[in-house]
C-alpha cells in the first residue's frame, strides 16, 4: 500500500477492483500491512492472495481461524505453518482431510511442544 494512500482510499480502490493481483499479494505478505487490510484480503476471491494472508505472521488469530476453514488446502496449509496460529486451530488442522495440511499442523504442534518442554 502506498505510504500516501489511506486505509479508506485503499478500501475504495479495492472495492472498485483497481488494486492489481501483484499489489494484493505484496500487501498480504507484508508484515507492515495494517490488520484492517489483512482482514479484507483474507476474503479475496483469489486463493493466492488468501494463501499469503494465511502465512503472514501478523495476521490476527480471528482471521487465521476463518482461513483455517478455507476450501483451498494451500490456504489451510499456510495457516498450519504460520507461527502465530493458536494451538486450538493447529489441533483441528492436524485432523484435516488433506495430508499436507495435517502434516504441517502436526509439525507445528511438535515444535510448540518441544519448545514448551525445554522451558519447563
Amino acid at each position: 500500500m502506498s505510504e500516501r494512500m489511506t486505509i479508506e482510499e485503499y478500501k475504495i480502490q479495492y472495492a472498485l477492483g483497481l488494486i492489481s493481483l501483484a499489489d494484493k499479494v505484496d500487501l498480504a505478505s507484508s508484515p507492515t500491512t495494517p490488520i484492517e487490510i489483512l482482514e479484507m484480503l483474507s476474503e479475496d476471491e483469489n486463493s493466492f492472495v488468501r494463501h499469503n494472508v494465511a502465512k503472514n505472521p501478523n495476521t490476527p488469530k480471528e482471521v487465521l481461524e476463518k482461513l483455517s476453514k478455507d476450501k483451498n488446502y494451500w490456504v489451510r496449509n499456510n495457516v498450519a505453518r504460520n507461527p502465530s496460529t493458536p494451538i486450538e486451530i493447529l489441533e483441528r488442522l492436524s485432523k484435516d482431510e488433506n495430508h499436507w495440511v495435517r502434516s504441517s499442523a502436526q509439525r507445528s504442534l511438535g515444535i510448540i511442544r518441544t519448545h514448551n518442554n525445554k522451558n519447563e
